[in-house]
């Protein structure tokens, strides 16, 4: 995607793994809680602040994985997944809002019973960007009644 954004400019890719904040819903924390995690985050974002170069930052990521092969109960149905789009899109807004802690929150407040694959990666992009406005370009779902996967495409500036 980025060769044929950029075309032949040279670029350079730091890939990180982000998956810290599962934990802290499971044990009803909060989501800096853990002393390293802080301490991450404010390095990226001062990493980014302080390049001399453009930075681009993308996080790749899934949403929600419900239905049996994910551990629910019930086989997904169609009332399922319209209740997941209708969470899911209620979660997104504090994401386009650019709001990480509230972010979070909407993902703890049921203990993460959609299971958001990219809790960690989203929350890290919205504190890495402070001040970011996003917008959905596209949300879907791949149903199955034994696993369905939710994600989407959104832009920030």
């Amino acid at each position: 995607m980025l060769r044929r954004l950029l075309g032949d400019r040279s670029f350079t890719v730091l890939p990180v793994l982000a998956s810290f904040l599962h934990e802290a819903v499971w044990n009803g924390g909060e989501a800096e809680e853990d002393p390293r995690v802080p301490r991450f985050l404010d390095a990226l974002a001062e990493s980014i602040a302080g390049s001399d170069r453009k930075v681009c930052v993308i996080a790749g990521v899934d949403l929600a994985h419900v239905g049996p092969r994910f551990g629910d109960a019930m086989p997904n149905t169609e009332a399922v997944l319209e209740r997941v789009a209708r969470e899911d899109r209620e979660m997104l807004e504090t994401v386009k809002a650019g709001d990480a802690a509230a972010f979070y929150g909407s993902v703890a407040a049921d203990g993460d019973s959609r299971r958001i694959c990219g809790l960690s990666p989203i929350y890290a992009f919205l504190r890495a960007l402070p001040g970011a406005r996003g917008d959905v370009l596209r949300y879907s779902q791949a149903p199955d009644s034994q696993g369905a996967v939710s994600f989407c495409a959104a832009a920030f500036s």
